[in-house]
């Protein structure tokens, strides 16, 4: 499930749906048994919990997860002019005919990886976060929305 970027939203939106675990972008893990706010020694305890009942060694879970590509980029936009670039961007994804996600910004899921574009809560960027199975697409992804942002 998906929420807007935040705490307060994630935790919100764990009570609703009962969840069991929460996280966000920034590392963040929520684990609501222990507290609803981040808690990294829940998180590190639960990641030891399933360590001991599987037996296998940290290493042996990471080789098992899949390798994908991140790339972050922020563009300072000034503030009179914040939304309306976001919403020009999201004018360029709808003549492209693309599905997308409003949750938070604008994301948006493609062949090569997906796309998040939102406008920042703390300073006057865009914030632009693509991600891909590997570094020559995501920078495709990159250089996609950044064509788009800067017309």
């Amino acid at each position: 499930m998906r929420t807007q970027v935040g705490q307060t939203y994630i935790s919100e939106a764990m009570l609703e749906h009962d969840a069991v675990l929460g996280g966000e972008g920034s590392g963040g893990v929520t684990v609501p048994q222990v507290q609803l706010t981040h808690d990294s020694g829940a998180a590190v305890g639960l990641i030891l919990e399933g360590l001991a009942r599987s037996g296998d060694r940290v290493s042996d879970v990471i080789d098992q997860l899949p390798r994908l590509f991140m790339l972050k980029h922020n563009l300072a936009v000034e503030p009179n002019r914040l939304y309306s670039v976001l919403q020009d961007f999201r004018v360029a994804v709808e003549r492209e005919q693309l599905a997308y996600d409003l949750t938070d910004g604008i994301r948006i899921d493609l062949p090569l990886g997906w796309i998040h574009v939102r406008a920042s809560n703390t300073e006057s960027m865009i914030r632009v976060i693509v991600e891909a199975e590997d570094e020559a697409n995501a920078r495709r992804l990159l250089d996609w929305v950044r064509d788009r942002l800067n017309k």
